[in-house]
């Protein structure tokens, strides 16, 4: 999965966010956050995080990605501290603190379920108490059920199950239809559907 994503970097450069994804947290995440200054780790966040663009939050933020492209990538001079780490770094999660985990698409990239079930764990781990785990994931559509190369698509009712299984407290669960993944498979092309959620640290 790494070398897909050096190489979709390698040939996208100016590759930027998902529009989605900074709507989510504007309308849906922000409003939740305690009004101190807190510290925000952007799971997956490519060459250019979201942070960037996100105004009025007084926050130190850590923007994290498995791909060493994607970070070489990263705005110079960003007060953001970019790193090449994975989601499954052990390490890292334990040994950091942080009142936001946002998700840029980044869990639903995780190949196996022994990553996703790590990956779940570092991020409850990480988060304070009262903490916040924000994400926005591709789910099966609901019509059909669809195989992505690499990935694991779960439904939205599997998604929950591996959150309160962990020990999350969901605040916030919303499938959208309207807005999809598009995912090249071969000539295919597969649409997933949305979902976003909020889940709390008790």
């Amino acid at each position: 999965m790494k070398k897909l994503f050096d190489h979709h970097y390698r040939l996208n450069p100016n590759q930027q966010y998902s529009p989605s994804l900074i709507e989510f947290f504007i309308q849906n995440v922000q409003a939740k956050l305690p009004s101190r200054y807190i510290k925000v780790l952007d799971l997956g966040c490519g060459n250019f995080s979201i942070f960037e663009d996100v105004v009025n939050l007084d926050a130190h933020v850590t923007a994290i990605d498995f791909s060493e492209v994607a970070i070489a990538q990263t705005p110079r001079n960003s007060i953001i501290n970019y790193s090449k780490i994975s989601l499954t770094d052990e390490a890292f999660f334990k040994n950091n603190v942080f009142d936001l985990v946002f998700d840029s698409h980044c869990f639903h990239c995780l190949g196996s379920e022994n990553e996703r079930a790590l990956g779940l764990k570092n991020i409850f781990n990480s988060l304070a108490v009262d903490g916040f785990f924000a994400a926005e994931l591709m789910i099966q559509p609901t019509n059909c059920l669809i195989n992505i190369p690499n990935k694991i698509i779960k439904t939205a009712q599997e998604v929950e199950q591996e959150l309160i299984a962990v020990g999350f407290n969901i605040l916030y669960f919303a499938i959208s239809n309207d807005q999809e993944f598009c995912v090249d498979s071969g000539a295919e092309r597969l649409k997933c559907d949305m979902l976003k959620i909020i889940a709390t640290k008790y």
